[in-house]
Order: C-alpha cells, then sequence, then structure tokens
C-alpha cells in the first residue's frame, strides 16, 4: 500500500518523502523514534480558523481533503510521548518541508545537533554572502563540524554528529546541548558564532519543496563525530526556557563579569581551550570568558610550559569541579577570577572588591614575582626583600642580572619601578662598604642602581581604585563620541559635568593627583552605553544598557496558557482588519486569518525582535471604544520604555529626548493632518536603523532606533497617510457592545500577563518579504483616507491623462480641462503657477522648438502608443526629443 495514503503511517510517509533529499545521510538516520517536523503547504486549500500559533500549527481543506502540519513528538519540551498514527492525507501532494531536530526522544539521546545560517538573499534578516563565506571559512577549521548547503543552497547548515551516551530527556535539553555546542564551537574557531545563527538546536530541514533541482543540502565539508561534550551544557536549558539571556554563573555579578571589553581569540588562547577539554570546563561566548578550575589550570600550566606563575591552594581533584573564570588579554593570556571570596596562593592579588586574581601564561609582573619571594610592598611604593640574594632572583626573569661582593648578598633590599617605567635597586650600605662600580650613593644613604627592563613588565589590567567603576563613570555612545559623565548617588547614578564629578572627589578628601587618576583612568576604560531592550543592564563587552526596557514579570513556563481578555482586546481592535488579511497572499500563505493574528505577531516582534523595524499601527474610533486599550495593556508587561510621543512628532525644535530608551512609542488625540512635519517624522522613524536624539541645550547625538508606534484617535483624518504609504497599517475600532470596567479588565490582563508574554515570546513569526519585519497590510479603511488625502492634480492626471512620449497638450488646454474638472471652490487655489510648480517631472513644461507656444510635454489626453523619443527640456526653455525612448507610465 501507498505509503501516502490513509492506509500508511506517517513514519512510513516519512522516510519515503525523504528518499527525494539530496542529504543521503540524513535519511539514513530517520526513524519513528527521531523528532521531526512535517510543514505542509496550503495550496488549493484554506484555513481552518484557529487562533494563529506561528506556520507550524495550521490546518487546511479543500473540502474534500484536510491537510496539517505535525510534529513528532508531541509534549516534546517537558514529557514527550507519540505513538505512530496513519497517514490520512496525502504527503507527497501538500509536503513543504521536513525537517529533524537531532533528538531520538524514545531513546532520550541527541545523535546530532545542527545550527542554521541563512544567507540574505533568501531571509530578508539574514547574512551576506561576506558573512556567510567568513562562517563557512570558520567552520571548516573544526575537525567535528559538517558543513553544508542549506535547502535552497544559499545559506550554510552546520551539523555536529554526537558520540554522546547521556540523556537527553526532552527537546529543551537537546536545544541547551544545541547551545552549549555553539559556544565550544567559538572558542575552537575565536569566532562568535551565536551572534549570527539563525536556528539553534531547532528543526532542520532535510528535505523541501524549494531543494528540488538544485544543490542544497550538498556536504561541504565532513566532520568526525564530537565525543568531548561542554561540561555546562544543562546550565543552558534557563537560556531555552527564556528565564534568562545567559548561563547564571557561581555567585555571579553581572557588572563584575561585564565590566571588560572582549578580546578576540588567538591560536594560544584556542589552545589552552582545547587542553581542557575532558574536564569541568567550558567557554561562555555569551561573556567571553573560559569556566573552569584553578587546579586544572596549575596542570595545563605545567604540561603546556605557560609563561610566568601560575599556582593555587586549591586541593580540589582536577577536572571534577569549577571554582574560577579566565577573562581573555592580549598575546594568549588570561586574568584569572575566583568565584569565591576565598584566600588564594601568596601569588594572587585582590581587587577593589576584595576578590582574587591572578594572571595565566603571562610574563610576570614585579609584583607577583615579588609575592612569589615574599617581598614587602612599600606605602611609597616598591618592594623589601630580607636580602639581595633574594632580589637577584626576583629580577632575573625580568631582564635584569648584577654581581654583587659576597658581603652584599646578605643585606636588605628595595626594589621599585621608576616612573619612565625602569625599575631602581636600593641596597643597604655600610660605612666600611669600598666603592662599588657602576652603583652611587643616594641622598638615603643606600647603595642605588636604575635598571632597564629587557623584558617589559606587563601593566597591570585590573583597576585597583573601586572609584574609577563604582562611583563615577565616562560615557561613551555606540559611535564612540563622548556622551559625558555620571556619577552614583543615593543609590542611583545622576548625569553631571565634568567640574561638579571633580568637586565631589574633592569633597570625599581626594587630592589634585588622585583626582586626575581617577578622571584619565575613567575614560580610558569608558562605558559604552546601549539601548538593548529587555537584555541584562550589563550585556558584557563593557557595556552599559543602562535604563533599558525590561521584562516586568516572568514568562510561564506552563504549556497550557489562558489569556482570553487580551485576545478579547486584540480581536476587538484587529477586525477591521480581517478582510484585507483573508486577501493577503502572505497572510494566506502563513496562516495570518485576523486582524487579531497579526497585531499577535506585531507585538510578538516587537518583544522577540526589538531591533526590527514594524508598521506604524492607526487606531480610529469613537470616544471609549477601547482603542488605547491595545498599548495601555502592553504597558503592563515591560518598564521603562512606554512613551507618550506626541510632543516628539510635532516639536519645532525637533527635540526628542522623550526617546531614549522608548521601544513603544504612543501618540494619543494629535492631529496630524496638517503637519507636514509629522509625516516626514514618521517616515523616518518607522524604517530607519539609527535615532537621532536631541535634548534641549544638549549636542544631538544617534542611537539605534528600536522604537515602534501607535497612534489612537477618534478622527479618522488625524494621521496623515497619502497614496503609496508603505509604513501604516489603519484600523477602526467600533464601539464597546459590552463594556468591562477598567480597573476589573487590568486586573484580569495582570492574571493573564505571564501565560500572554510566554505565547507571545515563543511564537513563530513569518519571514517578512518587506523592509519592516511584519509586511504592511491594506484596509478598506486606509484605502480611504489615503484617496481623500490624493492631490486634486494628481487625481486629475490619473483619470484624464496618459503619459505618452513625444506627445504634447499646451499650457492653456491643459489648464481649461483641468478647471472644468475642479469643483468652483478649489479652482481659486490652483492657479497657472500652482498648477506648474506640482506638475509631475515626467511633464516638462516649456516651448516647443520653433514656436511661443507653453506646452506639456509627454501628455495626451487619448491614449495612443508613442512614436516618437520622450521630450526633454533643454537649459534654454526648449522641449526637445532626445535619444529613443519606449518608456511608458512606469517611469
Amino acid at each position: 500500500m501507498d505509503a501516502f495514503t490513509k492506509d500508511g503511517s506517517k513514519s512510513a510517509a516519512i522516510k519515503k518523502m525523504l528518499q527525494k533529499s539530496n542529504a543521503s545521510d540524513l535519511y539514513d538516520l530517520y526513524n519513528v523514534d527521531m523528532e521531526c517536523m512535517v510543514l505542509v503547504s496550503q495550496d488549493d486549500g484554506y484555513i481552518l480558523s484557529k487562533e494563529y500559533k506561528g506556520p507550524s500549527g495550521l490546518m487546511y481543506t479543500n473540502d474534500k481533503e484536510t491537510w496539517y502540519s505535525f510534529r513528532i513528538p508531541k509534549n516534546a519540551a517537558t514529557f514527550p510521548e507519540y505513538s505512530d498514527t496513519p497517514m490520512n492525507y496525502d504527503l507527497a501532494a501538500h509536503a513543504e518541508a521536513i525537517g529533524m531536530t537531532g533528538w531520538n526522544w524514545a531513546e532520550k539521546r541527541s545523535i546530532f545537533v545542527a545550527f542554521d545560517f541563512d544567507s540574505i538573499v533568501g531571509h530578508s534578516q539574514g547574512l551576506s554572502l561576506n558573512e556567510l563565506k567568513e562562517i563557512k571559512e570558520r567552520a571548516s577549521m573544526i575537525p567535528w563540524v559538517t558543513v553544508r548547503k542549506s535547502t535552497s543552497g544559499s545559506g550554510i547548515h552546520l551539523y555536529v554528529f554526537l558520540d554522546f551516551h547521556e540523556p537527553v530527556v526532552n527537546h529543551t535539553e537537546h536545544a541547551a546541548l544545541a547551545r552549549a555546542i555553539l559556544n565550544k564551537m567559538s572558542s575552537e574557531a575565536g569566532f562568535n558564532f551565536s551572534a549570527k545563527v539563525d536556528v539553534c538546536g531547532g528543526v532542520m530541514w532535510s528535505w523541501a519543496r524549494k531543494m528540488e533541482g538544485t544543490d542544497g543540502l550538498t556536504i561541504i565539508k565532513q566532520g568526525e563525530k564530537l565525543s568531548e561534550i561542554p561540561a555546562n551544557w544543562q546550565k543552558q536549558v534557563p537560556v531555552i526556557q527564556k528565564k534568562t539571556t545567559r548561563v547564571i554563573l557561581n555567585n555571579e555579578d553581572d557588572y563584575f563579569l561585564s565590566e571588560r571589553r572582549h578580546i578576540p581569540l588567538d591560536e594560544t588562547h584556542k589552545k589552552i581551550i582545547k587542553a581542557l577539554d575532558n574536564t569541568m570546563s567550558w567557554w561562555d561566548a555569551d561573556r567571553n570568558l573560559l569556566v573552569t578550575h584553578t587546579a586544572t589550570l596549575k596542570q595545563i600550566h605545567e604540561e603546556l610550559g605557560l609563561k610566568g606563575i601560575f599556582n593555587t591552594v586549591s586541593e580540589t581533584e582536577p577536572g571534577v569541579d569549577h571554582n574560577c573564570f579566565c577573562v581573555p588579554l592580549s598575546n594568549g593570556a588570561f586574568v584569572v577570577y575566583r568565584f569565591q571570596n576565598v584566600e588564594e596562593h601568596e601569588t594572587w592579588f585582590r581587587d577593589s572588591r576584595g576578590v582574587c586574581y591572578t594572571y595565566l601564561n603571562r610574563e610576570p609582573t614585579l609584583r607577583i614575582l615579588a609575592k612569589k619571594y615574599h617581598g614587602v610592598e612599600r606605602e611609597k611604593g616598591g618592594f623589601i626583600f630580607d636580602d639581595a640574594k633574594t632580589a637577584i632572583m626576583v629580577l632575573e626573569p625580568l631582564g635584569v642580572t648584577f654581581d654583587l661582593p659576597e658581603a652584599l648578598l646578605t643585606r636588605q633590599t628595595i626594589v621599585q619601578e621608576h616612573k619612565d617605567g625602569r625599575l631602581i635597586v636600593k641596597i643597604q650600605r655600610d660605612d666600611r662598604d669600598l666603592p662599588l662600580t657602576g652603583w652611587e650613593l643616594a641622598k638615603d644613604k643606600m647603595w642605588t642602581r636604575i635598571f632597564s627592563l629587557i623584558y617589559k613588565t606587563p601593566v597591570d589590567t585590573i583597576p585597583r581604585a573601586s572609584m574609577v567603576n563604582d562611583t563615577i563613570r565616562h560615557v561613551v555612545d555606540q559611535a564612540g563620541h563622548d556622551a559625558g559623565w555620571v556619577i552614583s548617588a543615593g543609590g542611583s547614578w545622576h548625569e553631571e559635568p565634568l567640574i561638579h564629578v571633580k568637586a565631589a572627589l574633592k569633597s570625599q578628601g581626594y587630592g589634585p593627583k588622585e583626582i586626575d587618576n581617577f578622571i584619565g583612568t575613567s575614560v580610558t576604560e569608558c562605558w559604552t552605553e546601549v539601548n538593548k531592550p529587555f537584555q541584562p543592564e550589563y550585556p558584557g563587552n563593557r557595556e552599559w544598557n543602562r535604563n533599558s526596557p525590561q521584562f516586568t514579570m516572568e514568562p510561564s513556563i506552563d504549556e497550557e496558557r489562558s489569556y482570553p481578555h487580551w485576545m478579547k482586546i486584540l480581536k476587538h481592535c484587529g477586525q477591521s482588519l480581517d478582510i484585507a488579511i483573508m486577501k493577503d497572499d502572505w497572510c494566506r500563505k502563513y496562516g495570518i486569518h485576523h486582524g487579531s493574528d497579526y497585531l499577535k505577531c506585531w507585538i510578538a516582534s516587537m518583544f522577540q525582535y526589538p531591533e526590527k523595524p514594524l508598521p506604524y499601527l492607526f487606531f480610529y474610533g469613537p470616544q471609549n471604544s477601547g482603542k488605547s486599550i491595545f498599548h495601555e495593556a502592553l504597558s503592563l508587561l515591560f518598564h521603562p520604555g512606554y512613551v507618550r510621543a506626541d510632543n516628539a512628532i510635532v516639536s519645532v525644535g525637533g527635540f526628542t529626548g522623550e526617546l531614549v530608551n522608548a521601544v513603544l512609542c504612543v501618540i494619543e488625540e494629535t492631529d496630524l493632518r496638517s503637519n507636514k512635519t509629522a509625516y516626514n517624522r514618521i517616515k523616518d522613524w518607522v524604517t530607519s536603523l539609527q535615532l537621532v536624539v536631541h535634548t534641549k541645550f544638549q549636542t544631538p547625538y544617534q542611537i539605534p532606533n528600536v522604537t515602534h508606534w501607535v497612534q489612537c484617535a477618534n478622527d479618522r483624518q488625524a494621521c496623515p497617510v497619502f497614496p503609496g504609504d508603505t509604513r501604516i497599517i489603519v484600523s477602526e475600532v467600533p464601539g464597546l457592545s459590552t463594556v468591562i470596567p477598567k480597573e476589573v479588565l487590568l486586573q484580569n490582563l495582570r492574571r493573564e500577563a505571564s501565560d500572554f508574554l510566554a505565547e507571545v515570546l515563543s511564537l513563530d513569526i513569518p519571514t517578512s518579504p518587506d523592509r519592516l519585519n511584519l509586511p504592511v497590510i491594506t484596509s478598506e479603511q486606509k484605502t480611504i483616507i489615503m484617496e481623500s488625502n490624493v492631490n486634486l492634480l494628481d487625481r486629475f492626471l490619473e483619470n484624464n491623462v496618459h503619459f505618452v512620449p513625444g506627445e504634447y497638450v499646451t499650457v492653456k488646454d491643459f489648464f481649461a480641462a483641468f478647471q472644468e474638472y475642479l469643483d468652483p471652490l478649489d479652482r481659486t487655489y490652483w492657479s497657472k503657477i500652482q498648477v506648474s510648480r506640482q506638475m509631475p517631472t515626467k511633464y516638462p513644461r516649456g516651448r516647443m522648438q520653433n514656436t511661443s507656444i507653453m506646452v506639456y510635454g509627454n501628455m495626451s489626453f487619448v491614449k495612443k502608443e508613442s512614436k516618437s523619443p520622450a521630450l526633454t527640456l533643454t537649459s534654454g526653455g526648449i522641449l526637445m526629443e532626445v535619444g529613443n525612448d519606449s518608456s511608458s507610465d512606469e517611469l
């Protein structure tokens, strides 16, 4: 019996379909126990109405047959279960794509993990060809990564096949494993793959309609199996569950871990990380650091013969635990921090917070060498050693050597740094000493000599003055431009001019030299102020995500979610979009069949991809119709970032300070119809990647644009919508048939908020063909507004005039016909001068050659084929035929 008929099983039908794939190795891996997904196409069917859950939840029918997308197993994210069932529709006729995640749900084992890097050619938010080329080259360097083309052949898929037998109990853990392996790939290649990946541990298509006739899924480079799995893979689960944006470390302090600039990994870094395979160590790509154990590092330091000194008091067996993290420095070195506030080896130091730190694979500094040989740090700088013999051993690794008489080797010795970087050595003098060649007798009556270093002492990279990060900060914008100073006072940060910062430091008893040091260090150790909505305050790489929008609650982790009052709002505010959505090809393709579905996607995009632009939403309707509750409800989910932007959109001075850190901008009852500046700002702010912030009395600066716009008004003409608009969505909100008291409604919304937030954060947003992350839907209401805003001249030209190259109409005849068309009340405004000013340039105005008659060129009142080249206006005001032009109205 054919596996595609009702009597065949789903697994058999899938297996037969995968025979068509270019990837025979993936076909061989498939069985009923593999987690997989079947995505179907609409074809000649229509969508059975249901709440939008993303493309994978669609069901279609043509009244003869019903087909649908499905996943195996059920409840994959928690407690998976599945029994193979009959295939009750023709899979071959309707399948759009079939894919696997690499997880064997029955055996609770991950066979492979895979990652999708999509090209910008086939994906509106994809990667450039140069980016894809770098990904392919970097991944090909890793022995255990298989590189293959995507299903269409335009992108890249990376597969990692596993020799791994630990239980992976659900899809969530499988995705966590994939994320940990992606971090490992980043460390081995010295490249942040996670910043480019489109799919991580999800479904990877093993067959798709679009691959037929292409070289899609062709293997570019075959990899080995990976057996050395990152030890922290299960710690990635909260990230997959969207409880956090990165793995939680022991006693984590986000600010402390994020205050350093990210240093790219070099070959030495990668060699050290590679040596830590098969230990409780892992690379954290989110923070650009290595997590391991000090005892393990000590062992690696000896085995690899690394530079400098590394020791630890830890007695824990190497490879079974972790107690430190290592931040890359230049030239293959790391600075190593202990997690706990513990006592460490005498060669370690404490920073301003009391945290122990030292260096790995770095030439030793005088401080470290002095510590090793029990030197005592002096208040005036430098170190005191009990005898010169010890001082000689300290200085030898720095390339400083000298000989002394036997009698001086037991004398107390001081070693200190000269202000120009050289070293000063002072040896205790006795009155009976004979003169020492090369040494002088200093004022303190000690034998003194200055030495130049053969091996330059590295600078201690740890800021030892807590003032520099904890009390004052210098801030720059993302372009590196000065963004001012902030000072901590009263438990919060305040923006202050530099003169106030200096005065504050002086009031705390600091002298001029100390203040200059604090200010200078703050400049060289500046913070980059960013606005990354819904990410941590300190994302890493010394970025400060100050005052950015954050969710006010945790999303629900329950699979069964209930949010009826949120859906009431979306259905009420979006119902006038229903007809336009039913007619829209993109909406039909992806199963968006109601205005509520579209608004749900709009909200999901704002939260999931705040950096991507969205259409401008304009709701209008009678007073108290419930249109404002759309944005008021959303304001319950995050803070800050919800702003009233009426002033910014109409400000004569262009002041936009309130838009800083804004993610949802609301305009309420401001009539913009006569404000051309407002309309131009809407056009710019809806699509622009950058936003100019201009606060009164301050210099304007640019920030990434993460604003999304909603306007509410009683009058449909309050929003300027002109013909050809590709930014604005217009929805008429009808009056309420049943009114829920607002306080009761808000209570219900708050109760359901966690479920609704989880729903929109997990919603699969279809790929948009537009420059906006969702395409603009043109409703009937929008069409009416656009038509009412059509310029009367443009309307006359559209209905009565034809573009015919080489033809012409006299200005006199055109004006007479236009005046006849106009309502008598409009004729005064439309003078000959006004008509000439607003006439489209494709109808040039001038004199025909050898005549004195003024005409509009390329114009005819009669539709006809052009037999002449287009007329072009010369510098002398004469219309002449230029070249051979077969242009049409599209010009």
